[in-house]
């Protein structure tokens, strides 16, 4: 592997950007190596500000998440209940909810029309 710090494709974020799927190409089978969990601390240990990219399961499931109660559950048109965020911000006197239920597909179309075209 050529050495990244001095490579003429790499050596400004601009040619970085420029030749990104390069760069991905000879980095990603280095990190395929170790976890994510690995290179996050190993990162951490080097100063490097990151953090993990989660799915939506795991954002809910994440300890800071669940302890700023910011999961709330969700009822859809089907009836089905399902966990979904609220603003996450804190105000004195005031609480977010997750308001209506999302509509079924043309559910609104009517009212939409109605509004727009008269």
């Amino acid at each position: 592997m050529p050495d990244l710090r001095t490579d003429a494709r790499f050596v400004t974020q601009a040619l970085r950007a420029r030749n990104q799927h390069e760069l991905a190409a000879l980095l990603q089978p280095r990190f395929s190596r170790h976890s994510a969990a690995d290179w996050l601390a190993e990162f951490d240990r080097r100063g490097v500000p990151c953090a993990p990219i989660n799915d939506f399961a795991e954002i809910l499931a994440d300890p800071h998440v669940t302890d700023m109660g910011i999961v709330q559950e969700l009822e859809l048109a089907n009836g089905v209940r399902t966990p979904t965020l609220v603003f996450p911000v804190r105000m004195t006197g005031y609480s977010f909810s997750t308001g209506p239920r999302p509509p079924t597909l043309g559910e609104h179309t009517d009212e939409v029309f109605r509004q727009w075209l008269g």
